[in-house]
């Protein structure tokens, strides 16, 4: 593992990590066929949490370092309204990277392409989770690279090249989490931003996780949002702003472990609970971000240095 760049914390903890999920595990989960590209014009109710996770990303995005005309400096104040697809960089200029760590089966990266006019690459250690990620890359008929590595021997051209480092469900699977965000934080230019997603395992998502299947439940590390932001500081990061993302998605819960006579209609039940809130969010025109109930915590983390 190349420590360079590395925080004096980070340092400590190089090659002391913990993958509590390992590729095979990946492997065996990834669906059949690759995902559907998310579509963020699509404003109907089952489509309400990539809308939120869209509006996040337009408010990160929106707050990279002054690399192109109108992308602003971060404020924690900002409303996260969304902002609509970027125009492309003008001649000469080059794109923001963005990397999306832990890619496989993922459907953001042709977003991250199309709407905000990066350069797009993913990383992920599972040959099939890369293959997915190319095949949703190529549905949407958005340009990428996806590329199969370990993010803790990872190609020496990753160094220091992305703007934006993206990942969702990846750093609570390791031990000590800064072990994960330090590597995060390697594959960042100066200035660049993490924004860090987990699931809500101290809430109300991890109970109905541990009961439906606890050794799927085994595979994550619990982090509340100070927790998640720690773990960016200790690796070097400067923590912009944390905190619960959503009021309620039962419909993340991994029920596979189940008798398929339970599994469906429990599933059918937390997908229908979730919707119900996602609609009393919409009909009040807020949402109620709280330890409890929400399904993830969230992190957006500065480099130092620009």
């Amino acid at each position: 593992m190349n420590g360079e760049g590395l925080s004096d914390r980070a340092k400590e903890t190089a090659g002391a990590e913990r993958d509590h999920a390992d590729e095979a595990y990946w492997d065996a989960s990834w669906r059949r066929d690759a995902p559907t590209p998310v579509d963020l014009d699509d404003a109907r109710l089952r489509n309400h949490v990539n809308l939120r996770l869209g509006r996040l990303l337009d408010h990160v995005l929106a707050g990279l370092p002054d690399r192109r005309p109108g992308w602003r400096t971060f404020r924690s104040q900002d409303n996260g309204a969304a902002a609509g697809p970027k125009a492309p960089p003008p001649p000469g200029q080059s794109q923001p990277v963005v990397i999306e760590a832990g890619c496989g089966g993922s459907a953001w990266l042709p977003v991250f392409a199309q709407r905000h006019g990066c350069a797009v690459i993913g990383v992920d250690y599972s040959a099939r989770g890369c293959a997915l990620a190319r095949a949703t890359l190529e549905q949407a008929g958005a340009p990428g690279r996806v590329i199969q590595a370990d993010l803790f021997d990872p190609p020496a051209e990753l160094a220091g090249c992305a703007d934006v480092v993206f990942s969702q469900g990846l750093a609570e699977h390791f031990s000590p989490t800064s072990a994960l965000t330090a590597r995060l934080a390697w594959l960042l230019k100066p200035g660049g931003l993490a924004l860090t997603i987990v699931p809500n395992m101290r809430g109300l998502t991890g109970l109905a996780q541990r009961l439906a299947d606890r050794q799927i439940f085994n595979l994550h590390v619990p982090l509340n949002p100070m927790e998640l932001a720690r773990a960016h500081a200790e690796a070097g990061l400067t923590p912009l702003e944390h905190g619960w993302l959503g009021t309620l998605n039962l419909g993340v819960v991994n029920c596979s472990g189940l008798p398929r006579a339970v599994a469906r209609p429990l599933t059918l039940t937390f997908a229908g609970v979730s919707m119900a809130a996602w609609a009393l969010e919409r009909a009040l025109r807020a949402e109620l971000p709280n330890g409890l109930t929400s399904p993830q915590a969230y992190c957006v983390a500065r480099k130092p240095g620009a």
